[in-house]
């Protein structure tokens, strides 16, 4: 959370770095906002939404909406001039945004940061249309740590799921999995966030592939 961060959380290097992670994510949600004909986004946990404006220049009929915490919704308020922002807290929802629905949801690794993740998974079902659907991205404990890594390296993870733990999640809660594969955590390119993937991976002998992130995407609960 914003007052838990010892400061504002997106300061200059975080603003820096939004771009260049999950990008792959994004740039998948666009393919498919195309090939499906889906004409409204609801980003969940946007942040600076940088990468939701490389969407808009690409589809600018589609209607986005960015839904976080109150510092990145300022930010996006002050410097976008597309979409509608909404802060709100996932895990206690305001009635304010119970009219928000979409024909695609996005939840790029927010999932893990969260105390209930039951909470926010009720939250993005409640904000697909129906014929919708949800696209979900958390990391690969595995590819990440390697096997029988049993706990989050990230300090500010508090569960972090294998891709066989993260489906049987999803399907003991009712969800319909229609899609689960991996993309890479972090833009490739000459970017400090990249670099340091590559330097953290090679160190720490990890898991040589970079495709750590696993992506979902699914129906809820009918």
């Amino acid at each position: 959370m914003d007052q838990d961060s010892g400061g504002v959380y997106w300061h200059a290097r975080r603003l820096a770095d939004a771009y260049n992670y999950q990008y792959a994510v994004y740039q998948y949600a666009a393919r498919l906002l195309r090939a499906r004909g889906y004409k409204s986004l609801i980003d969940v946990g946007c942040g600076p939404a940088v990468k939701l404006g490389l969407i808009h220049k690409r589809m600018p009929d589609v209607a986005i909406t960015g839904i976080d915490q109150p510092h990145p919704i300022a930010f996006c308020k002050e410097h976008h001039s597309f979409g509608a922002w909404y802060e709100d807290d996932f895990e206690n929802p305001s009635p304010e945004t119970r009219h928000l629905k979409a024909d695609l949801v996005i939840c790029a690794d927010v999932i893990e940061h969260v105390l209930n993740p039951d909470k926010l998974l009720a939250y993005l079902a409640q904000r697909v249309q129906p014929g919708g659907a949800v696209l979900i991205s958390t990391p690969d404990r595995d590819r990440h740590y390697g096997q029988n890594f049993l706990q989050s390296g990230h300090k500010d993870h508090i569960r972090e799921w294998t891709k066989e733990e993260f489906a049987a999640y999803l399907t003991s809660r009712g969800w319909r999995i229609e899609k689960h594969f991996h993309l890479p955590g972090v833009r490739a390119g000459f970017n400090m966030a990249f670099l340091y993937a590559v330097a953290y991976h090679f160190l720490q002998q990890r898991p040589k592939s970079l495709s750590n992130n696993q992506v979902v995407l699914a129906q809820p609960p009918a």
